[in-house]
């Protein structure tokens, strides 16, 4: 009888296992292996998403930077394509004024929502394509071939207040 147990037992284990190369479910408390969030919005936040970007790509064009501080939050946090971490909106304005001057005088951005991931009804991770050209050069530490545009994947975060949808943090990356 007790042998019949164990392999009762071990054949209910062994059949109890998900298929080859996925994940059994987990208990949705735990927070290893769970997929992140994406809740469904009415389509005028995604609109609302991508006109932000829009406008930071014109205000980019235009070389803008007040235009460019009016989409971050007061304490926003951006990682640049380099590594460096900028905090708060004055700091960022320094460093846009900065690479707009030496760098990207005359350069032209183009913004490609790739991803809209809404986490809650007021946060929205939004994934974009840039690509920068007619740069002057490029800042020590970012490398592309001569006569190339400069290619980045930037992941925003971006909450809501009352009414609008403005950018606490991003971190961008050289598409090699």
């Amino acid at each position: 009888m007790k042998k019949l147990f164990l392999f009762l037992l071990l054949a209910a284990a062994v059949f109890a296992q998900s298929p080859a190369g996925q994940q059994p479910d987990r208990n949705p408390r735990q927070p290893r292996g769970r997929r992140m969030r994406n809740i469904k919005l009415p389509q005028a936040e995604y609109d609302a998403v991508k006109a932000e970007m829009s406008d930071l790509q014109k205000a980019w064009n235009a070389g803008d930077i007040a235009a460019l501080s009016a989409h971050m939050v007061d304490d926003v946090e951006v990682i640049d394509p380099v590594g460096n971490a900028i905090q708060g909106k004055k700091a960022l304005d320094a460093h846009h004024t900065a690479m707009l001057k030496k760098h990207f005088a005359g350069s032209r951005a183009t913004l490609t929502v790739r991803q809209l991931r809404f986490l809650r009804p007021r946060v929205c991770l939004c994934d974009v394509d840039v690509t920068i050209t007619h740069y002057k050069s490029l800042p020590p530490g970012i490398s592309v071939r001569s006569g190339q545009p400069l290619r980045m994947v930037t992941r925003y975060l971006l909450t809501k207040d009352s009414r609008d949808w403005t950018i606490t943090a991003a971190q961008s990356t050289v598409a090699h």
